[in-house]
């Protein structure tokens, strides 16, 4: 049993590990996809990444709620290497310097028998100029 345990938290650290090391390319007023942990670079002196979800009370699509609730994330965001952390819920946005980094969604959907495990989370952030 200790084995099977110890085996579970390896793999879970090695695929943490895979997902952090991820790097996502895009345009100004683009989305990117991200898993916790990976990255989007804008541009080079922007770049977002996917620290935490910090709160999932969405109501599950199984069954109906009285409040939709709220999937609330960590982001760190980069520009010119001052790095800011930001929580945002979905389609809230930051502005930092000249910049709006949009919470545009995230996956999957909440499902009442189904907890979701940390590595299955992806959002979709979007950045473009404030102006």
């Amino acid at each position: 049993m200790r084995h099977a345990v110890l085996t579970l938290l390896a793999s879970a650290l090695l695929a943490c590990s895979a997902t952090r090391s991820q790097s996502v390319e895009a345009s100004l007023g683009e989305e990117a996809t991200l898993a916790i942990g990976a990255t989007a670079r804008w541009s080079p002196d922007l770049s977002v990444r996917f620290v935490a979800v910090t709160e999932d009370s969405r109501c599950p699509t199984d069954i109906t709620c009285v409040w939709a609730g709220q999937l609330k994330i960590q982001l760190a965001i980069s520009v010119d290497g001052k790095t800011s952390t930001h929580a945002l819920v979905e389609s809230e946005h930051a502005v930092i310097d000249a910049y709006r980094i949009t919470f545009v969604s995230g996956a999957p959907a909440a499902m009442a028998e189904r907890k979701i495990a940390p590595g299955d989370y992806r959002v979709k952030v979007r950045a473009e100029g404030a102006n």
